[in-house]
């Protein structure tokens, strides 16, 4: 990690007077796209809005397209903050949490598209999803608010 920070992109992110500002800003507002779509999502296999639309039509509409966006957005310029400062993030127990977290929204996401949305076809409309559904959504919305929140308690560190 001590190599990796003393590389010049890294010096040159951490010490430019607008790149590393741009690159924070630009990493949360596509946490807000991303996320902020994904829990659309959930919301809605957790019963607690947006009744009357089908989760095929969310999820295809929103979740594939601009919340994959964001996501790619999101990695990118999280690499980037990464590197300019790798020593603190690998010595934050914050930022390994995130990791944690971040790695098991993947996991969750995966198991989701492989094993739960095949089936959206018989409960597409339907207010009640099935419960691996409904714990996927929820899981979904733990494991993101432990992201966002270690996230923003990494940044103080």
């Amino acid at each position: 990690m001590h190599w990796l920070e003393t590389t010049q992109v890294s010096t040159g992110i951490r010490e430019s007077t607008l790149m590393f500002p741009v690159l924070e800003g630009t990493h949360l507002l596509s946490v807000t796209l991303s996320v902020g779509l994904i829990v659309a999502l959930d919301l809605r296999l957790l019963g607690w809005g947006m009744a009357n639309t089908p989760v095929s039509m969310i999820f295809n509409q929103l979740r594939k397209p601009w919340a994959l966006l964001g996501f790619a957005i999101n990695m990118i310029t999280g690499i980037l903050l990464f590197w300019s400062e790798p020593v603190k993030c690998y010595t934050t127990g914050s930022f390994i949490l995130k990791m944690v977290f971040l790695l098991g929204t993947g996991i969750n996401a995966f198991f989701f598209d492989r094993y739960v949305y095949p089936s959206v076809d018989a409960w597409d409309n339907k207010l009640v999803v099935p419960a691996r559904a409904k714990f996927a959504g929820g899981l979904s919305l733990a494991l993101w608010a432990g992201v966002i929140f270690c996230g923003r308690w990494t940044a103080y560190f």
